[in-house]
């Protein structure tokens, strides 16, 4: 199974999926490091693929 996280970077929100057994909760701070092929971007407008 899989979590949402939601992060707020710098002003702006980013969301996050991650496996449930991360044992994330709200308010924890963490190290994000994305894997460049697993990253998926939106026009916050139009909400389509950028």
């Amino acid at each position: 199974s899989e979590v949402h996280v939601h992060l707020h970077v710098q002003g702006e929100i980013h969301t996050v999926k991650t496996d449930a057994s991360a044992n994330i909760k709200a308010g924890d701070i963490i190290r994000v490091i994305p894997a460049p092929d697993k990253i998926h971007q939106f026009d916050p407008e139009t909400e389509s693929a950028i």
